[in-house]
């Protein structure tokens, strides 16, 4: 039997606010290693691995996986609006035509995602769980983590392209949402039997470790690479991962027209053309070239970089050149590399 989602907005309105929240975390995540202060990671931490969670699993009380995760595109508009207040990161013509697509694929495919299930029961996911696609896509998880680590590794740590398969990487374990829905359904059985208790031990544990592995991938990445280039890619893998879980687990392209079906695959498509154009399109990247504490956003190494010159041109060589080791912390980066 399907259920309609009468009350899918109420889910998106949840995400919705679930998104900002997210975003902040990050941010918070970034300011820890751009100036060394280590509450701002509990602070991080908390928002992102507490908050966000608990708004998550409201939020899939009232509308579907491929829904729901489809909104998480709308953090990528917060961190436009919001790291050049938090963080002093400039936004370039590339990151915004970038960010400006994967929104609109973002909102397609929440507009053509489906809005009604079936029925969510444990014996209903164990079914689910069970068939040749679902397997096909569990045993691809972790095949194709490792492709991307492997692929990762190929590009020097800091350059554009490291940074650009950390996010990738983090958002393949992150968006494994999947999971987590399975967990809300179990938690609704009669735990007394012990295939009701036992799925819901297993789904909440994947759950967390998934969400877990990619927070603390994506944090190890802001100690690199500034957050208006990592999140984009980290954000768009979610959204594709939940469009596969959606399709090959939940199998929710039955509850849709030929038609939806088209424009929701063609919503995903532009988001991961804005995941593309991080990589081709940008010449100027500012993602650092070293782990630093301090001076790691390029404004502040461009502020630093006119200081030093200042000190020059006023004849105190000596204080230039020990102020001049902003030019050690990866100032080339803002030329492209």
């Amino acid at each position: 039997m399907v259920l309609v989602d009468t009350h899918w907005y109420a889910g998106v309105l949840l995400e919705l606010t679930g998104t900002l929240f997210n975003v902040l975390s990050k941010h918070a995540f970034r300011h820890a290693a751009v100036t060394g202060i280590w509450w701002w990671y509990l602070a991080g931490f908390a928002g992102w691995y507490l908050v966000y969670p608990a708004l998550d699993i409201l939020a899939l009380n009232f509308a579907s996986t491929s829904v729901v995760f489809a909104v998480d595109g709308m953090i990528v508009v917060w961190n436009i609006f919001l790291a050049p207040w938090t963080l002093s990161e400039p936004v370039t013509v590339a990151r915004l035509t970038a960010a400006a697509t994967i929104t609109l694929g973002t909102i397609g495919a929440g507009a053509f995602g489906s809005h009604s299930e079936p029925e969510q029961t444990a014996e209903s996911y164990f079914k689910a769980f069970s068939s040749d696609t679902a397997i096909a896509y569990f045993v691809s998880l972790p095949i194709v983590a490792v492709g991307i680590y492997l692929i990762r590794e190929r590009y020097a740590k800091g350059t554009r392209k490291h940074g650009f398969w950390t996010g990738v990487l983090g958002g393949w374990f992150g968006g494994c949402g999947i999971f987590q829905k399975a967990a809300l359904v179990f938690i609704k059985q009669d735990l007394s039997v012990t295939a009701n208790a036992l799925g819901l031990a297993a789904f909440s544990i994947l759950a967390f470790v998934c969400l877990g592995i990619g927070v603390l991938i994506f944090a190890i990445g802001l100690r690199r690479h500034e957050a208006l280039f990592l999140i984009p890619s980290y954000e768009s893998v979610i959204v594709l991962q939940s469009a596969l879980a959606g399709t090959l687990v939940n199998q929710d392209y039955r509850n849709r027209s030929w038609w939806e079906q088209t424009l929701y695959w063609f919503s995903i498509a532009i988001v991961i053309a804005g995941l593309s154009l991080l990589v081709v399109w940008p010449k100027w990247a500012c993602n650092g070239e070293a782990e630093v504490a301090a001076l790691n956003s390029c404004l502040l190494r461009e502020r630093a970089l006119n200081e030093r010159s200042k000190l020059v041109k006023e004849g105190d060589a000596e204080q230039g050149r020990r102020d001049g080791c902003i030019s050690r912390l990866g100032l080339g980066c803002c030329n492209g590399s």
